[in-house]
């Protein structure tokens, strides 16, 4: 059998084409399938270009089509197969054209298309295993990439190919999609702001979405809103206890309609007309009478309380998600730390489209193996953008600087040195797990958790533990009120610290406290005397106060103890600025410091640092994002 090259013209694409074509098909099944060369037989690819050459020739197969940079790589390697194709020549499974291929060169780079309910991907460049993130399955015989019609995926292969064909039916596709929501009068006319309006349409148009105004801006109003454009019998409410009152001051606000709340058990539920509002551990023991009630509409305020994916909290509001055909989940901030928050909340939403949490913190977080197992150790630098931009159909975001003009914190971190008495309870503790107390007494922390929990103790004032009343920063906080500008948050994160301070500053100012001991039906009442300015001073807990309040009359917020915990500082943050913040809001930060100059940092200047990553990390997924104007 003849293996003259002679006839061999590497000149003609149509020869150069079907040369690739015929060498293909001498790769096995199971080669083709993977595009692997796995047999050594002498025939068809090496494994090296196996990949790429069976690539295109599937693409051939399908498109009979090739890109010039694609020809450019086939010209390239294919020679040196010269003696195969003889052989082929000799066979006459060579050069018969058996494709019809037209134009063997086109200047794209694939195919979006649109069938049923599915987005199709046939690329016409290898590799395209990058369009899997987005959320594409690979499908072969034919070869394509398959995933939900979303505008987000069709923007996403956009951006990985910067010249894809698409087909006319996902033309159409992006045409309906760009149409408005046509709002109600009573959204037009009422005193919503226009990105409250525009987050109203966003929560209409997509049915199932997160909400992500920044702590301040209004979330509750547009969801409010969006519900009553619906007009639907049964509208739930699910929030933190804290929030319930406020969530049904804030109906008959905007609707002058009444809802009703249900907490604890079921037979003590009120019958209502149209609103429910619940907590979230109210829903959980009750799952199953909320799913009986069949709600159309769900809105699931707070939602980074689901950030743990593993919680029955989470699970709950999953089922609960799957039973309503609108569910809006609201955060000013959906992350604490790092981005795989906001995996858990997302998969309520769509659990389809989120089913795998690793893969999701793969595409956007740091994630590194350890002793330990696998850890997520940062966010990846590009990640925020690629969030917004691979979420902009599910995701609605605004940072308060983009949408309103109000007044910036301003930012103060005070250094507190420890007494010397108070410093050696504290070094005790950090060094030996103990910590001697007066009258031959020992304070214990089994564990570093108890021991991280003892050294803020201290470093705040030793009587919390025990000790003597010995606490620096205490004293500085009675100065600061002396000659700072009032009303005053003073943010403290144990209960025992709030009741002291309040004995001892009550003879001198006007207190009111909320903790945890403080009953949810009275604290909307503290913050109506607050903004009224009957209080000079609000001792609150942040954890208490961190959500859905109102406190834009500070003028001074004074932290005086803070936990590691980055959701009830950062929540804490925008109670006092947000609409109707006029007034630059001064933030003090009290550290405790070594005293004396000593080396090393303090459990306070660490969580300090902490913090302030957390609150960047906030900021910067809820900035930004999506289109200047709804829908294009």
């Amino acid at each position: 059998m003849s293996d003259d090259h002679s006839s061999q013209n590497w000149e003609d694409p149509i020869f150069v084409l079907n040369s690739l074509v015929a060498l293909h098909k001498e790769q096995t099944e199971d080669e083709r399938i993977n595009r692997q060369t796995t047999h050594q037989n002498g025939v068809g690819f090496n494994s090296l270009d196996a990949p790429f050459l069976s690539s295109i020739a599937d693409q051939l197969s399908r498109t009979h089509t090739v890109s010039e940079k694609q020809y450019a790589i086939v010209l390239e390697l294919l020679p040196k197969y010269r003696t195969q194709i003889g052989l082929l020549q000799a066979s006459n499974l060579v050069a018969i054209q058996p494709y019809g291929i037209n134009t063997p060169m086109q200047n794209n780079n694939g195919t979006l298309k649109i069938i049923g309910d599915s987005l199709i991907f046939y690329p016409n460049i290898y590799p395209s295993v990058q369009v899997k993130p987005l959320g594409f399955n690979w499908k072969s015989n034919p070869s394509r990439w398959i995933g939900p019609v979303r505008r987000s995926l069709i923007e996403g292969v956009q951006r990985l190919f910067s010249n894809i064909a698409l087909d006319e039916s996902v033309t159409a596709y992006l045409e309906n999609d760009d149409r408005q929501v046509e709002l109600s009068s009573t959204v037009h006319e009422s005193s919503l702001f226009p990105y409250q309006k525009e987050a109203t349409a966003f929560e209409l148009k997509h049915k199932k979405c997160l909400l992500g105004l920044a702590p301040g801006t209004g979330k509750t109003a547009s969801a409010i809103f969006a519900a009553n454009e619906l007009n639907p019998e049964k509208i739930l409410v699910i929030c933190p206890l804290s929030l319930v009152y406020m969530w049904k001051a804030q109906i008959k606000k905007w609707l002058n309609k009444d809802a009703v709340i249900w907490h604890g058990k079921v037979d003590t539920w009120e019958e209502y007309d149209q609103w429910v509002i619940a907590n979230y551990d109210t829903a959980v023991r009750n799952n199953v009478d909320m799913l009986n009630q069949k709600f159309s509409v769900l809105i699931l305020d707070e939602s980074i309380l689901l950030k743990n994916r593993k919680a029955l909290r989470t699970r709950e509001m999953q089922s609960l998600s799957r039973s309503a055909e609108y569910v809006w989940l609201l955060s000013g901030s959906p992350i604490s730390k790092f981005y795989d928050d906001m995996w858990s909340q997302l998969n309520v939403v769509d659990p389809k489209r989120f089913k795998s949490y690793w893969r999701f913190a793969e595409n956007y977080c740091i994630v590194e193996q350890n002793q330990w197992g696998t850890q997520i150790t940062g966010n990846q630098n590009d990640a925020t953008q690629r969030l917004k931009n691979d979420l902009s159909d599910i995701y609605f975001c605004r940072t308060m600087d983009e949408v309103l003009d109000i007044p910036d914190w301003v930012f103060d971190t005070v250094p507190v040195p420890m007494s010397s008495g108070q410093y050696k309870l504290y070094e005790q503790m950090e060094n030996e797990f103990l910590a001697d107390l007066p009258e031959g007494d020992q304070l214990l922390a089994p564990n570093v958790l108890s021991q991280m929990i003892r050294l803020i103790q201290l470093s705040s004032n030793p009587i919390l533990v025990g000790g003597p009343d010995d606490g620096a920063k205490w004293k500085a906080l009675t100065e600061l009120l002396e000659f700072e500008e009032g009303p005053f948050i003073v943010w403290t994160n144990f209960t025992q610290t709030a009741n002291e301070l309040e004995k001892r500053l009550c003879s001198k100012y006007s207190i009111g406290k909320m903790t945890g001991e403080t009953p949810p039906e009275l604290r909307q009442d503290i913050v109506d005397n607050f903004q009224a300015e009957n209080l000079d001073i609000l001792i609150a807990h942040p954890a208490v106060g961190k959500f859905g309040l109102t406190l834009t009359k500070a003028r001074t917020a004074i932290y005086v103890e803070r936990s590691f915990n980055g959701d009830d500082y950062y929540q804490s943050l925008y109670r006092f600025r947000r609409i109707g913040t006029t007034v630059s809001p001064h933030v003090i930060h009290l550290v405790a410091q070594r005293p004396d100059g000593k080396n090393g940092s303090t459990i306070d200047q660490i969580i300090d640092r902490v913090l302030d990553y957390r609150k960047n990390s906030s900021l910067s997924i809820t900035s930004g994002f999506i289109r200047d104007n709804l829908g294009k």
